[in-house]
């Protein structure tokens, strides 16, 4: 009896010591896994559960935000406490318990935070695919430039959740904005070539010039003129560029949208600029600012699911006086992300303004 016990002691012994040396892979393994494919068409083996996700740029974030997983976040960038990302905190209050840090980019750090899944736009300087994948992380690509690949996106990040939940918050979201693409189309159906307002798009990247724009193929080409208005830069091409002001009274624009974020100022300077005055925008005060909520309306959002509607409620304000902006917008976060935000807060949110205290 005493030798059969000794010998069950140490087959256990040593089915715990191969155990421990196995790789973490192996390991993980155990857990079960799954395959979703990605955005360049590559099936990913990913943990049956997961629930630490690593996303290596913003917007890639608010995807996460929006399908309510920001908790799965093993952390974001140490701006998101910024000012001008006020209403995404206020809006997704589960990102107040990730934690910051500095970078994106440092790849010991995201190796201490043992993510189940990296989710890359292979944006910028960032690592590349093979480079996360290289440390034996499962990875993802996901990247938008348009409205149909920010849609599927969402389809593929609720598939790598994996939860029912997700996946139908999703289709959710979908359904939304393909919604108010076809409610606006359709109403836009018998708006003539003459009739169509010239936009001229201001952008953020620069405070304190009214001259920074974008060129065709860009998003804001696609919104306004989803919008039933006239892409004023069609004749240009890149996606930040900086034009002069004698080519900006050329274009002489019926309407001017200003990118809210960090705009205020350039705001001002375009409406006090002498020169700048003779434009038609200013003189029939048709300059306005975007929406700012838990990212930039006028990019690849949350937001952008409305973008097109209230473009298109202010180019042509008789075919939509049953849309309530300020309605549509309160329902949209609670439905989203849970939230109720006050009538005051949807005021300064489409009002342009960056923070509840922000001009």
């Amino acid at each position: 009896m005493k030798t059969l016990v000794y010998c069950l002691i140490v087959v256990v012994l040593s089915c715990l010591l191969l155990t421990s040396c196995q790789p973490v892979n192996s390991r993980n393994s155990n857990r079960g896994t799954r395959n979703v494919t990605d955005m360049k068409g590559r099936t990913v083996s990913v943990p049956q559960t997961v629930n630490r996700i690593y996303v290596d740029w913003m917007q890639g974030v608010t995807v996460l935000m929006t399908l309510g997983a920001a908790d799965k976040l093993v952390f974001v960038p140490v701006w998101l406490d910024g000012d001008d990302m006020s209403w995404a905190r206020i809006i997704c209050s589960d990102v107040a318990n990730v934690p910051r840090e500095n970078a994106f980019s440092n790849i010991e750090t995201i190796l201490s935070y043992k993510p189940d899944v990296v989710i890359t736009s292979e944006q910028g300087d960032f690592f590349k695919v093979d480079d996360y994948e290289s440390v034996g992380i499962p990875t993802v690509y996901v990247s938008f430039r348009d409205y149909d690949s920010f849609q599927q996106s969402m389809s593929v990040v609720a598939n790598i959740l994996g939860e029912e939940k997700y996946i139908e918050k999703a289709i959710r979201f979908n359904n939304f904005f393909d919604s108010n693409i076809s409610m606006v189309t359709e109403r836009l159906g018998g708006v003539s070539e003459a009739e169509k307002k010239s936009v001229f798009y201001m952008d953020d990247i620069r405070t304190n010039t009214a001259l920074f724009t974008v060129g065709r193929g860009e998003i804001q080409e696609a919104w306004i003129e989803m919008s039933g208005g006239k892409f004023a830069t069609q004749d240009l091409v890149g996606s930040k560029m900086e034009i002069s002001k004698e080519k900006l009274l050329v274009l002489d624009p019926d309407i001017i949208l200003v990118s809210s974020k960090r705009q205020y100022a350039s705001k001002k300077m375009l409406m006090s600029d002498i020169t700048l005055s003779n434009l038609k925008a200013v003189k029939n005060n048709q300059v306005y600012r975007i929406p700012q909520g838990i990212f930039s309306w006028c990019r690849t959002g949350p937001e952008s699911s409305m973008q097109m509607v209230w473009t298109a409620k202010l180019l042509y304000p008789d075919l939509f006086t049953d849309i309530d902006m300020a309605k549509m917008t309160k329902s949209f976060y609670l439905d989203c992300f849970g939230t109720e935000v006050s009538d005051e807060h949807i005021t300064k949110i489409l009002a342009g303004k960056i923070s509840p205290t922000g001009e």
